[in-house]
């Protein structure tokens, strides 16, 4: 019985020490690494437009949500200040001063306007002006708004309302607003 076992033993060996001997070979066969490529492919095919669209729509979002943020902002610095805010599309020159154009793209400006002129105040040390400066946004996206500063007061309410529109340059591209109204209520949509 002995025998017969190291026998078995002995050919399990050889195969195992053997390249050439069949049994359990590891990897696998050029068809095998062609049907996991042509796989691979249909499911690359799947996914990038996927991905794609939802790289765009978070850039749509975050760009919306920053713009919200930032007139929540001016909103709480008139209240705080006590004075007015102004928030407007940002000129390319001179720095800090607003720009008389519908075209937000090139970024906005949250300024104190405490002279009331309509325009940014005078920057100092102890008070920098502008509070908030964002630069341009994302080359796929599109921002518009008034081309009049929206000026938050000390009470809340705004001068005049105003609607920023933001919106991607691809086709079909959802468009997003941020709607500010005569009572200083902000909403989107």
């Amino acid at each position: 019985m002995h025998f017969a076992s190291d026998k078995l033993r002995a050919a399990r060996m050889r195969r195992r020490w053997n390249p050439g001997a069949r049994g359990n070979a590891a990897g696998f066969t050029i068809i095998e690494l062609f049907v996991a490529l042509a796989v691979s492919a249909i499911l690359l095919s799947i996914g990038v437009p996927s991905f794609t669209q939802m790289i765009r729509s978070t850039r749509l979002s975050s760009t919306m949500n920053q713009i919200t943020s930032d007139l929540y902002a001016a909103k709480g610095e008139a209240i705080k200040r006590n004075s007015r805010v102004l928030v407007c599309a940002r000129a390319s020159s001179p720095a800090n001063t607003c720009a008389n154009s519908t075209d937000w793209t090139s970024g906005w400006l949250v300024c104190f306007d405490a002279d009331a002129n309509g325009s940014c105040d005078a920057s100092t040390s102890a008070n920098p002006n502008p509070l908030i400066d964002r630069r341009a946004i994302q080359a796929s996206l599109k921002l518009t708004g008034p081309a009049t500063p929206v000026t938050f007061t000390s009470t809340g309410p705004t001068v005049a309302a105003a609607v920023l529109s933001l919106k991607g340059t691809w086709t079909s591209a959802p468009t997003k607003q941020a709607t500010v109204a005569l009572t200083g209520y902000i909403g989107t949509s």
